[in-house]
């Protein structure tokens, strides 16, 4: 957890940004910590069709994205997202994505990113990723995570 409000983290592969994140069914109260690509490239971020299916996603909306790949019509589906599994948290509308790369299931796309400050920087060698959680995130308390997940229980 960042008292601050800045979540700091060395980036291990340096072929792609992955930290965790923990995605929320705020319906349900189902959540799961999983491997989170932070894509500036991406307009809108993504969950894995098999993350929609473990935390019992209702389908938001039909849509239609546009990608690399062309256009794509897809499922949409809201989610609350914590970046870097912190306890900072916003409500975003995710896309049901087929497939992203193995070991990923979340993709962290421009619609999150664009609400803080975002950047890569070299210490001592290393590569880091600074995100500074802006204003439309919500802080949650501690307190109330783990009382959310006693809840569940």
């Amino acid at each position: 957890m960042t008292p601050d409000g800045i979540y700091k983290v060395k980036i291990a592969n340096t072929r792609r940004i992955v930290t965790p994140v923990r995605v929320l069914n705020i319906a349900s109260g189902r959540e799961e910590v999983v491997s989170g690509l932070w894509d500036t490239g991406a307009e809108v971020s993504a969950v894995s069709r098999s993350l929609c299916g473990e935390l019992d996603f209702p389908v938001n909306k039909q849509m239609v994205v546009n990608g690399f790949a062309g256009k794509v019509e897809t499922k949409a589906v809201m989610a609350m997202t914590f970046p870097g599994d912190d306890e900072y948290a916003v409500v975003v509308q995710a896309v049901e994505a087929e497939c992203i790369y193995e070991g990923i299931d979340f993709v962290i796309g421009m619609d999150i990113i664009e609400k803080g400050e975002f950047s890569l920087s070299r210490e001592d060698g290393d590569l880091m990723l600074t995100f500074k959680f802006g204003e439309l995130f919500t802080r949650l308390k501690s307190e109330w995570i783990i009382g959310h997940r006693e809840n569940r229980k």
